[in-house]
């Protein structure tokens, strides 16, 4: 390397260091330059050394700045002996120019470096909390279709349980047809009453006015009597059924299975044990396609 001792007119070490790095300013760098193109000093030998000597730099594993750092200052030290040609202070200065390039170089780069190491694990967790939600609105998505579904079932129990308890309260009374009780002892005398529909027009004696009740006596110690409900006109009706409720309407007793007597009506036998005295209305009923349909009414009051 060539001496070069400075010069008030030539560059100093610190901006020649500069030059080659590219920190000057645009005019500085172009005066530098001139400089370089017309001087007949060591200018440009110096420059030139430092180019070779950046050059001559060993690649070092990435990351390892400290050790980067001690072989620069070994190179270095090597190249500045006691023969160096540079007397004084001025290889010092440029050693020490030199260095703090490299060094600036090697933390810029690890900077960099660091700032792609952060930017990947940013974008990684991005991904991961993405995914994430993504999974919490699916599992979300399915609670909500569990939930409905979950409704739509109670809703549907709570409809079969209404109608359970609606034909548990029709049952209560009892459903054995009246036709199918057998007396304990034989009975010589059985009561009897035709039950006319209402506003039906009567003209036998004892009948009953439209509107009124029919009366029938049971003896105390009778417990069957017969009852025939006449009809005004049966129709066409594939089944036919009995519905008896008391003075406050509440249903005492029904059965289906009526059936015409060779005459067009209904005979039904009743026991006093599930009727005692009181007053009861009869209604009969028919289906035909359309469903169940009230065809007469009778009302009957039992005495003793």
């Amino acid at each position: 390397m060539a001496d070069h001792t400075p010069h008030p007119e030539h560059p100093s070490p610190q901006e020649l260091a500069a030059y080659r790095s590219g920190a000057l300013g645009p005019e500085r760098m172009d005066e530098v330059r001139h400089h370089l193109a017309e001087c007949r000093g060591e200018c440009v030998d110096w420059v030139l050394d430092l180019a070779e000597f950046e050059s001559a730099a060993p690649p070092t594993p990435e990351g390892d700045w400290e050790a980067q750092q001690r072989e620069d200052w070994r190179r270095l030290e090597a190249r500045l002996q006691p023969a160096s040609r540079w007397p004084g202070r001025w290889p010092l200065a440029a050693a020490a120019m030199l260095l703090l390039s490299l060094a600036l170089g090697a933390v810029l780069a690890h900077s960099q470096l660091e700032n792609r190491r952060l930017a990947a694990s940013l974008e990684e967790q991005q991904t991961e909390r993405a995914r994430a939600l993504g999974e919490l609105r699916a599992e979300a998505e399915e609670a909500r279709r569990e939930v409905a579904s979950a409704n739509r079932r109670l809703s549907d129990a709570e409809q079969q349980i209404a109608g359970l308890a609606a034909s548990l309260a029709g049952s209560q009374a009892p459903t054995a047809r009246p036709r199918d009780l057998q007396p304990r002892l034989p009975q010589l005398f059985i009561p009897s009453a035709d039950l006319f529909p209402e506003n039906f027009v009567r003209s036998a004696p004892g009948d009953a006015p439209a509107g009124e009740a029919t009366r029938l006596t049971v003896p105390p110690g009778i417990d069957l009597f017969t009852v025939t409900l006449n009809l005004a006109d049966p129709g066409q009706n594939s089944a036919y059924r009995l519905r008896i409720l008391d003075r406050t309407g509440r249903e005492v007793w029904s059965g289906e299975g009526l059936q015409l007597t060779r005459f067009g009506n209904f005979s039904v036998v009743l026991s006093r044990r599930t009727f005692p005295a009181a007053r009861y209305r009869f209604e009969v009923d028919g289906q035909d396609a359309a469903g169940w349909q009230t065809l007469e009414s009778y009302e009957l009051e039992i005495t003793d």
